[in-house]
């Protein structure tokens, strides 16, 4: 499917993007507006490398937000600037979390969540009626007794492949799919942490072992990903991500393959119009030179791209 979701990045210009798509020859372009804790927004460099010159958290599409009832106020400033979606990142308690996805709701917007956004639980974030949980590595947290209020207290690493079989993990799986709640993995991100030790193997297996259990357990997929401006990440990682979703965390390629077509469609709300191919949809779409449910690689050998029915490459 040739879009993007963006899940948070310098707002104006992505819209700007967005606006001219078509005549740059490039993927429709979903924007997300970023909401954590003003605490959050100050401290992470990645909030203030999104808003150049200006206070992170005061901007439509990055919202610092410390209350319920504050949440009205963002999801509307993030429809007046063109977002499509709120992207729920840190520091943000359980009756926040519930209100941004109420509000969301009232104003037509997609609510897509962190995996853990601390103090609530990937558990306590789905019931509250997200669409997806981003990050396999944050998943396991569901289990810590001890969960810390905050992103920036938190440890990600030293996950053993024997905590992805927890016992405590099987009723999260079974909540998400009795909920449709996607998750995207970005498994892009472990083996990238992992090469340069970041983390140690056994967590990067650990994290690879967890997606596969949720798959088997009836979660459904997405093919996200996520480090696209670091230094020596291939661009695009897309088809890192489906080859990991297939050689490391045992997904079938069909089942990989939906997760970068109908599943990514159906989490955008857009599932009756895109993300397979037949008659009367949209043809988003790209035509490869061999067979992918052979081989999971031939996703990068790109014959023919075609955004919304028309042929844009070669």
């Amino acid at each position: 499917m040739t879009r993007v979701r963006d899940m948070g990045g310098h707002g104006p210009t992505l819209r700007g993007l967005r606006d001219r798509a078509s005549e740059l020859g490039l993927p429709s372009i979903h924007l997300s507006a970023v909401i954590a804790r003003p605490g959050w927004m100050a401290r992470d460099p990645r909030a203030a490398a999104s808003a150049p010159g200006d206070r992170p958290g005061e901007q439509p599409w990055m919202a610092g937000i410390s209350t319920a009832d504050e949440a009205e106020r963002a999801a509307a400033d993030a429809v007046a600037f063109g977002a499509d979606g709120l992207k729920l990142y840190a520091d943000l308690p359980v009756d926040v979390v519930e209100a941004l996805v109420r509000a969301g709701a009232r104003h037509g917007l997609g609510v897509w969540s962190q995996a853990t956004i601390f103090p609530a639980r990937p558990s306590e974030v789905v019931r509250a009626g997200v669409r997806s949980l981003s990050h396999a590595e944050m998943i396991f947290l569901e289990t810590d007794e001890d969960l810390p209020a905050t992103y920036h207290a938190a440890s990600f690493g030293g996950r053993t492949p024997a905590e992805a079989g927890s016992p405590g993990l099987g009723p999260l799986f079974q909540l998400m799919h009795e909920r449709g709640v996607f998750l995207e993995p970005t498994l892009t991100v472990t083996r990238i942490r992992a090469a340069r030790k970041i983390i140690g193997e056994e967590h990067a297996r650990a994290t690879y072992e967890l997606v596969g259990r949720a798959w088997r357990s009836g979660v459904r997929i997405v093919a996200g990903t996520d480090l696209m401006s670091t230094p020596g990440m291939p661009v695009p990682n897309l088809h890192m991500e489906l080859e990991l979703l297939v050689d490391e965390a045992g997904l079938t390629a069909e089942a990989a393959l939906r997760g970068a077509t109908l599943h990514t469609a159906e989490m955008l709300g857009l599932g009756e119009d895109l993300g397979t191919v037949e008659p009367g949809m949209i043809a988003d779409l790209l035509v490869l030179e061999r067979n992918p449910l052979e081989d999971i690689r031939a996703t990068s050998e790109i014959a023919i791209v075609m955004r919304a029915g028309e042929v844009v490459s070669p």
